[in-house]
């Protein structure tokens, strides 16, 4: 009988919750019954998957975000599907099969801004890799930014921090932002050496 009411009660908290935290942002009506349906079937995975996927970005995060239209790139994209609208080479690669096409669709679809002046660099290996970026930071004689999905606090991943570090002290200015999902065993405790060099830290898309 304990067992029965042990169920239900489990059973009717998961409800509730499945209620606040769906109805706690606003949201369109389908998306918010596909959630309530997830939350209310699978107890447990489901508060584990709205927490991965289905939470909304905070107004904090909103009006980050904003900083992309202050700075002015919005209009920018706007005058690029302009050009692109009446046939202007954006980049100088028109011979290039389909490139006229992905930068015609990457600015209507995602208002991705076409950008010149840009290099980038093939890396097949760690080894080599790691080669690289080490070369890279402690190179660095005005500024390192870094942007990483995935670190970790092991050989590598301290390092990495206390070559930044490093530099930092000696003037450089080093801004990283780190993917709070991808780089999750990272702590605040972790990047205190950059901060209190005079580093600048931020984890993405985290509360």
């Amino acid at each position: 009988m304990w067992l029965v009411w042990t169920i239900a009660i489990i059973v009717v908290i998961n409800a509730a919750l499945a209620m606040i935290t769906v109805f706690y942002q606003p949201r369109d009506i389908a998306a918010t019954w596909a959630w309530l349906l997830v939350l209310l079937l699978l107890p447990v995975i489901g508060l584990a998957l709205y927490w991965i996927f289905g939470r909304k970005l905070s107004n904090q995060k909103l009006a980050t975000l904003a900083t992309q239209k202050r700075l002015g790139i919005d209009e920018m994209v706007a005058a690029q599907q302009e050009a692109i609208a009446v046939g202007q080479d954006l980049i100088g690669q028109q011979e290039l099969a389909g490139v006229p096409e992905l930068v015609r669709s990457l600015l209507k679809s995602d208002n991705a801004l076409v950008t010149t002046m840009n290099d980038v660099q093939l890396i097949f290996t760690q080894a080599a890799y790691l080669k690289a970026i080490f070369a890279d930071l402690e190179s660095a004689q005005d500024h390192i930014h870094l942007e990483v999905y995935a670190l970790a606090p092991d050989d590598i991943g301290l390092k990495v921090r206390d070559t930044l570090a490093q530099k930092a002290r000696t003037g450089v200015k080093v801004r990283v932002m780190y993917d709070a999902f991808g780089s999750h065993r990272l702590t605040h405790k972790f990047w205190l050496p950059v901060i209190q060099a005079g580093g600048q830290v931020e984890a993405f898309f985290c509360d």
